[in-house]
């Protein structure tokens, strides 16, 4: 064979190797192309459960943000009910203090009362001489009470003007007269 025909064929060669790479780096591209696009179909499907995601996420965050707030304003209501409680509570002791005070200057200023005693409790009468003290009269049980019988009916929670009212009215409760244990002597 001539030199010339090396050469042919050697291009011949050199021109189906390059055709042969040409066709696999297609082939190559076009597949890595189809994967792409099954890729891009594949997150475009989860792109709708992940928004799914985000929107619960965002909805059970703003849940939580309600459940504080309502806690806050439970324990704010909380504090303002001890407050109130603590002023209710010095207003019963002042107005404990203050019938006390009132029965002590009564039991103080009264002629029957004898007080060479020296008990406390309730006062002896002095009913005159040769006679032994004896206890005040008091109401006989079942019949209405007087003011130094017992302290003074308390007001029932629901009439406080912040109470919400309620579907049906409310009627104070009470309970009978009990009379108190006579004192020893």
């Amino acid at each position: 064979m001539e030199p010339w025909m090396w050469v042919v064929v050697a291009l011949v060669v050199v021109l189906v190797l390059v055709a042969v790479g040409l066709a696999l780096a297609k082939r190559r591209r076009l597949g890595r192309s189809a994967r792409a696009q099954e890729l891009r179909e594949e997150a475009g499907a989860r792109a709708t459960g992940v928004a799914r995601s985000e929107a619960q996420a965002r909805e059970t965050g703003a849940a939580a943000e309600r459940a504080r707030a309502e806690a806050r304003a439970k324990a704010a209501e909380a504090e303002r009910l001890e407050r109130e409680a603590a002023e209710r509570a010095r207003v019963a002791r002042e107005q404990r203090e203050e019938h006390e005070t009132a029965l002590a200057e009564a039991d103080r200023i009264d002629p029957d009362v004898d007080h060479r005693s020296g008990e406390s409790g309730s006062p002896q009468i002095d009913t005159g001489p040769g006679t032994a003290p004896r206890e005040p009269e008091r109401a006989a049980p079942g019949a209405a009470p007087t003011t130094g019988d017992r302290p003074p009916p308390v007001a029932p929670p629901s009439a406080h003007p912040s109470a919400p009212p309620s579907a049906a009215p409310q009627t104070p409760t009470t309970t009978p007269y009990q009379e108190p244990p006579a004192p020893r002597t």
